[in-house]
């Protein structure tokens, strides 16, 4: 055998790739991993979405398990004052989520508050509830926001529905009513259509963002669905962005745990509202993290998903416990 004929039986023996062979398993491999994980990441989104519908239906139990204590649902807002010993008071706006710790197995967290401090901005919250409000509750917080982490407050996923718009027609028509528990017998529309809570992503608290915050429009003023609507789509400069959206779930308010259905779900037209007594209200729609739409609860304790493109006066006929509309 010579020496040319035995090196090429060695070069057979070890087997190895050539460079072409190699690029080509290289090429196979990338085209299998750009396949792979986008279909990894759906899944694991998928897994996400059942998390944070799971989570409202502890709600809605929670809801119903208050009615059942209390004869109704919690309401929208009790403001109350609060006398001190100075003859001096104060005044509370405990949130519909807070008025649900004790049926979401938060006993002691609930009575840990002190309800007799003032409570309506979030500089309210550094006090002796600081703990409390730093405490993070996993039913209210949707596996899918990556920016519900506490900072320093912890967030709050879902909102309470109130209605299209505050201080109008429509703004008592929600699924929560101010100063006062709803009865079955107040939802005439029906449990079944009525939108009791919704998801919506936090704050950015960094800097602005139009799918995270809300616009300060700088003046209070009690605005229809439809003023709002194109209040909120004209926004002019400069923008007041308030990036606090969702950090807390103490306090009342269209800040922090109200949503208004002026616009819809995941609406292209920015948030914008007023800062009356700090909670906030005006168009501030329901947001999530999901492509392509929100999950929302019913009153009867039903999860759902809703899409983006959802007709705006169907989505504003679900949050009204009593408008007589005809939800297709």
């Amino acid at each position: 055998m010579t020496a040319r004929n035995h090196s090429r039986f060695a070069r057979q023996a070890l087997g190895g790739f050539t460079v072409v062979e190699l690029l080509v398993v290289i090429g196979i491999i990338a085209i299998l991993a750009a396949l792979l994980i986008p279909a990894v990441q759906a899944a694991r989104e998928s897994a996400r979405r059942l998390a944070c519908l799971s989570n409202l239906r502890q709600i809605g139990i929670a809801v119903h398990s208050y009615a059942t204590a209390y004869d109704g649902f919690p309401a929208q807002v009790q403001s109350y004052t609060v006398p001190m010993g100075t003859g001096s008071s104060t005044v509370f706006y405990p949130s519909p989520q807070l008025a649900l710790l004790p049926f979401i197995e938060q006993q002691p967290l609930f009575h840990s508050i002190n309800f007799r401090i003032s409570m309506y901005a979030l500089e309210d919250l550094n006090g002796s509830n600081l703990t409390a409000a730093s405490t993070s509750i996993p039913v209210f917080l949707c596996p899918s926001d990556p920016l519900t982490v506490s900072g320093p407050r912890a967030s709050n996923s879902y909102r309470a529905n109130v209605g299209p718009c505050a201080g109008c027609p429509q703004g008592y028509q929600g699924a929560f009513y101010p100063a006062d528990i709803e009865t079955s017998a107040d939802f005439p529309d029906g449990l079944s259509n009525t939108i009791s809570f919704s998801e919506k992503a936090v704050g950015s608290l960094v800097s602005y963002s139009p799918s995270r915050d809300w616009a300060d429009i700088g003046m209070n003023v009690w605005w229809s669905a439809d003023q709002w609507l194109a209040a909120c789509s004209n926004l002019g400069e400069p923008i007041r962005g308030r990036l606090n959206s969702g950090r807390t779930w103490m306090i009342a308010g269209g800040a922090f745990t109200f949503f208004y259905t002026a616009t819809g779900p995941n609406s292209p037209v920015p948030d914008c509202g007023s800062r009356l007594l700090e909670g906030g209200y005006g168009a501030l729609a329901a947001r999530g993290y999901h492509p392509g739409g929100v999950v929302a609860l019913m009153a009867d304790g039903s999860a759902r998903w809703f899409s983006s493109s959802i007709d705006l006066r169907t989505w504003r006929a679900l949050s009204t416990r009593n408008g007589g509309e005809v939800v297709p």
